[in-house]
């Protein structure tokens, strides 16, 4: 098991999805923090084609998530509302920006979702998201964009959440897969460092070097928290759950090819966990 150096690392792009929901103010604020402020920091919001194409056909309606009401789909009348909504999401980011002191390209995108965003990013760049938009009030918890891109995205997709401490009192990371320690470590200790708190290490997986993972976190000078997960975490996420509340964490850092994020009930799992979740490939 390969242990990273214990010096920062150097900061790739960021790229954010921004819809103007409450749950893109969060991812905002997240990519903000990763981009040092604005630094490197592109924001996009794409626009449904598919949803503009089907306006074409003359069957073609839509149901009110909330009423219930059909309304019948009309090509001018939703360019219109196209057009309305586009602005109010430039209107909402440059205010926000502006409260934050700082500034970043903005670009709108007309596609389909997956496809238009993946197109966008290049390998190292990371994209933020929020964990789920304007579905919240429906009761969902992870958003199949955000679901889908955390899956496919060639970098570290960063699944945005109000559901954390207003103060984050740790960084969690969590050792499922012996190959991604070293991406892992190197990302939550970077992380640790900037925001000047704790390292909390959820250990779950027999292949890590426990001997070799504590005298690199002693050289590492983090206040750090060595935890080992019970069996089956992937599967129930419970004593995840419990230790990350326990530890106040803000943000947990997994990797995409372990245990919990191949497991089947991950978009489960995912859509409980109390903080930010930032999954690496």
């Amino acid at each position: 098991m390969p242990l990273p150096s214990v010096e920062a690392s150097t900061q790739p792009d960021v790229l954010l999805l921004f819809d103007a929901s409450p749950a893109s103010l969060v991812a905002l604020e997240a990519a903000l923090a990763l981009a040092g402020n604005g630094s490197g920091l592109r924001a996009v919001y794409i626009e449904d084609r598919d949803w503009l194409c089907s306006a074409g056909y003359a069957f073609s309606a839509e149901v009110s998530a909330f009423s219930g009401a059909l309304r019948k789909h009309d090509p001018d009348t939703l360019e219109q509302r196209l057009m309305r909504r586009r602005e109010h999401v430039r209107r909402s980011l440059r205010s926000s920006l502006a409260a934050a002191d700082t500034h970043c390209p903005f670009e709108v995108v007309r596609g389909r979702g997956v496809e238009q965003v993946l197109a966008l990013l290049r390998p190292r760049d990371r994209l933020v998201v929020g964990r789920v938009g304007y579905t919240a009030g429906m009761g969902r918890g992870l958003g199949s964009l955000a679901l889908a891109l955390a899956r496919r995205a060639p970098g570290q997709v960063v699944l945005a959440s109000a559901c954390k401490p207003g103060r984050p009192g740790s960084v969690a990371v969590l050792l499922d897969e012996p190959q991604a320690v070293s991406e892992l470590l190197d990302e939550a200790a970077d992380r640790a460092r900037r925001l000047q708190c704790r390292l909390l290490v959820l250990l779950s997986s027999e292949g890590v070097d426990e001997r070799a993972l504590s005298a690199w976190l002693a050289a590492s000078q983090l206040r750090f928290e060595l935890c080992r997960l019970p069996e089956g975490v992937e599967k129930h996420g419970y004593a995840l759950r419990r230790s990350l509340v326990a530890a106040s964490a803000g943000e947990l850092l997994l990797s995409r090819r372990g245990r919990l994020f191949q497991s089947d009930s991950a978009p489960t799992l995912l859509a409980r966990l109390p903080a930010t979740v930032s999954v690496l490939p």
